[in-house]
């Protein structure tokens, strides 16, 4: 299958699985989700810096105390929704990341730690909707081009800092 085909994370997935091709970008979920016949290697993305980096949807809690009397029950849940070991399960249970490497202490395949734990420590923020919106299209086109050959990366890179307008 033509990589640009592919619509889908699960068909992404899929089409690694099945042997048509030697890597992908996929979300965390879609990999803990899968069947693990074959050993694949979960890496960062790589950078320049050589460090790598992996885009990730944050975990907010956000309360509204409609009296002075719920503070101290809401302090204490607030303290309980921040404890390593709850976060721990819940990003088990949702099958992302979790949100600090001491919440791995209470991941239950060990199996998976240290990958997940390399993952952390160069974890950043997933873009924004409107920095997607203005340059998820041209990084598209650019990663088309490098992908059918019709520029290099440099060429594609140059191509991206091209079409966006400093405000």
């Amino acid at each position: 299958m033509f990589t640009l085909q592919l619509e889908t994370s699960e068909d992404t997935w899929n089409s690694l699985e099945n042997g048509y091709g030697n890597s992908a970008v996929i979300p965390l979920k879609s990999y803990l989700d899968g069947s693990l016949d074959e050993t694949f290697i979960v890496t960062p993305w790589p950078t320049r810096g050589g460090l790598g980096m992996i885009p990730t949807h944050s975990l907010a809690w956000a309360v509204v105390q409609k009296t002075n009397a719920d503070h101290d029950l809401l302090t204490q849940v607030l303290q309980w929704l921040q404890e390593p070991s709850f976060l721990g399960q819940l990003a088990f249970a949702m099958g992302s990341l979790p949100v600090t490497s001491t919440s791995l202490d209470e991941w239950p395949q060990q199996d998976q730690v240290s990958t997940l734990s390399r993952l952390i420590r160069v974890a950043l923020p997933e873009p924004s909707v409107e920095e997607l919106t203005i340059f998820g299209p041209h990084l598209q086109t650019a990663i088309g081009d490098v992908l059918n050959r019709r520029s290099t990366p440099d060429e594609a890179a140059e191509y991206v800092l091209d079409q966006i307008t400093p405000p």
